[in-house]
Formats: structure tokens, C-alpha cells, sequence
């Protein structure tokens, strides 16, 4: 009877020590919820808010690095969200005042927001007094001033912490401003696996392998989507047929778009009888929006509706609007022009 006794207790004192209790408070209505998102399988759970307060239990799982976020009754989000490690025992979340006590990496995490807040305050406070400098370089002395030691402070987190999850939040500055895939992979070469597999890790790399292979220089990389009609569309049917070809990618909620519209309808309108032409590639969009769109600003060329957000992929296009200028040949010219440059560019090619 003892022995089945101290085998049940340490049963129970194993199953304790592998879960995490999280008890949470927050201003918030009845009928709120909170999103409990794994970014590591991208999927998430809900947990209702009840007379300001929430609770929920999980595995524990040191290696993961999950977000807490509140939603509203109606489902919109809220600003009311912070990260956080599944350790064992009890975890108490404020998700109003954006505070966790409760695990020794979790408070890690939470200093290590305060360390790097502290040095982007500084950071503020030193841009505020050089705003309307005509120094064009005073902004990235400044930057270069401050960001070692915010590497610092990553850096430091990453070395003390490989083996759990605050080796993916130590990671994430240097992966945020990588520009090139080798860039990355140095980054990540003295990470652990579950590391370097990080999906968002995984998707910056992604985004930078596809803008490598469609350089200013390369080749004309072809994807499809389709037309107003609904009939497939690819972009070979415009690129590479001996016309400038101008692609746009936008969409109809993107003001900066609907800002960049009427210099396409110009140069458009300027060079369309002189071997030019443009294409829209709407992504990221209702396609009853974007033709909505169309017919109020008057886009009359031809597009292209990306439902299945490839286009973007291909081109590793991370932010719109974006252009890019394809020669003749369907060789990529430029990448990214906007306003008076694109105009100025385009001239140049086509008043030879």
C-alpha cells in the first residue's frame, strides 16, 4: 500500500511539474477572448474572458514561444498582447498592464523588453533632437550609435538561453535585419534546430531567397493567377514580348497604392503607343473590391488577380505598393521605384 501510495503522489508530482497554469487578468467585457498562438505551428486556441479574468492550463514546453492577445466581443484585435513561455507551475498574465510573473525565463523575457525599451527611448529621444537636420546622414549615425547595443542585449539572451524559447526571441533581431539569405544562415548557423525552424525565421528567408532570384538583372521569374473573366492569367503573357513592361503590385485598401495610381496613369498614358505597357498584380484583396477600385481611378490596363497569393511569393514583394520595370526581354530592370523616379526612369528608356 505504501509503495502504490508513493508512486501515486509522485504521479501527481510529474503531472503538476509538466503543466502551466496560467491565470490572467484584463480590462476588458465579458465576451472577450483571448488567442493563445503557438509561432511555432502557427495555430492557435481561445479562451473566453470572464468578469476581467482568464484561465487555461498546458503542457509545459520551454522550447516554444507562444502570444497571448485579446480580441474583442465583436472580434477585432487589441493592442492588449504580449509573448510568452509555457514553463511549469503557475503563471499569473496581466494582460492590460502587459506584465508575467511566474518562471524564471519568462522573467527574462520580461527584462530583457525592458532593457531594449530603455535603449529605444534613448534612441527617441536622441531623433527628436535632430529631426529637420540637413545632415542626410544624422538619422543613420544615430541608428548605428544605438543598434550594437541592442545586439548586445540579444545577443547576450541567445548565449545564455540556447536550449529554450528565448533563444528564438535573442535570434530575432539579427533575422529582422538580415538582407540576404547568407546573411541569415550565418545568423542562425550557431542555433539550435528548433531555432533555425522557426516559421517566421523560416519565412524571412524565404521573402529574401525570392527577391535574390528576381534581382534587378535576373530573368522574369512567371506565375499565374487570373483575369477579370476568371480565366487563368500569367505573367508571360505580358513580360518577355518585346514591350517595357511596368507591373505594379497593389491592392484596393492600400492607400500608398491609390497614391502611386495616377503616376502609372501617366506614364501609362505617355508611352503606351512606344512599346510600354503595364500590368497590375492585385494580392492580398477581394477581387469585387479591387475591380471596384479599378473603375474609380481608372486603371485601363490589364490585371491580374494573385487569389492565391503567389505572385507576391515569387517576388518576395513584403510590402505595397511595389514596381518593378521588366525590359523587352523580360529582364528585371529596377525594383521598388515610385513617384518622379519611376517617371525619370521609365524616360530614359523609352525616349532613346
Amino acid at each position: 500500500m505504501k509503495k502504490l501510495l508513493f508512486a501515486l503522489i509522485a504521479l501527481a508530482t510529474i503531472s503538476c511539474s509538466q503543466q502551466s497554469i496560467i491565470n490572467g487578468t484584463i480590462m476588458a467585457p465579458n465576451g472577450s477572448q483571448i488567442v493563445v498562438y503557438n509561432l511555432a505551428t502557427d495555430q492557435s486556441d481561445t479562451v473566453p474572458v470572464v468578469d476581467s479574468t482568464f484561465t487555461f492550463s498546458k503542457k509545459s514546453d520551454i522550447k516554444t514561444l507562444y502570444t497571448l492577445a485579446a480580441i474583442t466581443p465583436e472580434g477585432r484585435p487589441t493592442r492588449n498582447s504580449l509573448n510568452l513561455i509555457f514553463e511549469p507551475g503557475t503563471i499569473n498574465v496581466n494582460l492590460s498592464e502587459l506584465t508575467v510573473e511566474g518562471g524564471n525565463l519568462n522573467g527574462q523575457m520580461q527584462q530583457y523588453t525592458k532593457d531594449v525599451n530603455s535603449v529605444l527611448q534613448s534612441l527617441m529621444v536622441e531623433y527628436k533632437n535632430i529631426v529637420g537636420n540637413s545632415n542626410p546622414n544624422a538619422i543613420d549615425s544615430i541608428f548605428a550609435l544605438y543598434q550594437p547595443r541592442i545586439n548586445k542585449v540579444a545577443e547576450d539572451l541567445f548565449t545564455a538561453n540556447q536550449n529554450n524559447a528565448l533563444a528564438i526571441v535573442g535570434k530575432s533581431v539579427f533575422v529582422n535585419e538580415a538582407e540576404t539569405v547568407a546573411e541569415i544562415d550565418s545568423i542562425l548557423a550557431n542555433a539550435k534546430d528548433f531555432v533555425k525552424e522557426f516559421p517566421q525565421f523560416q519565412r524571412t528567408r524565404d521573402q529574401l531567397e525570392s527577391v535574390e532570384k528576381s534581382a534587378e538583372g535576373k530573368p522574369f521569374v512567371d506565375f499565374e493567377g487570373e483575369n477579370f473573366n476568371g480565366e487563368a492569367s500569367k505573367l508571360s503573357d505580358y513580360v518577355g514580348k518585346g514591350k517595357y513592361v511596368l507591373v505594379d503590385f497593389w491592392a484596393s485598401w492600400c492607400g500608398p497604392c491609390k497614391e502611386e495610381i495616377p503616376v502609372i496613369k501617366e506614364i501609362y498614358e505617355k508611352y503606351k503607343e512606344k512599346g510600354f505597357d503595364v500590368v497590375g498584380v492585385n494580392i492580398s484583396d477581394q477581387k469585387e473590391n479591387a475591380v471596384a477600385a479599378i473603375e474609380s481611378l481608372g486603371m485601363n490596363w490589364n490585371q491580374i488577380f494573385d487569389a492565391n497569393q503567389v505572385a507576391g511569393q515569387v517576388y518576395g514583394v513584403s510590402s505595397i505598393p511595389h514596381i518593378i520595370l521588366f525590359s523587352p526581354e523580360g529582364v528585371i530592370l529596377h525594383r521598388g521605384l515610385r513617384g518622379e523616379e519611376l517617371k525619370a526612369k521609365v524616360a530614359e528608356y523609352l525616349n532613346k
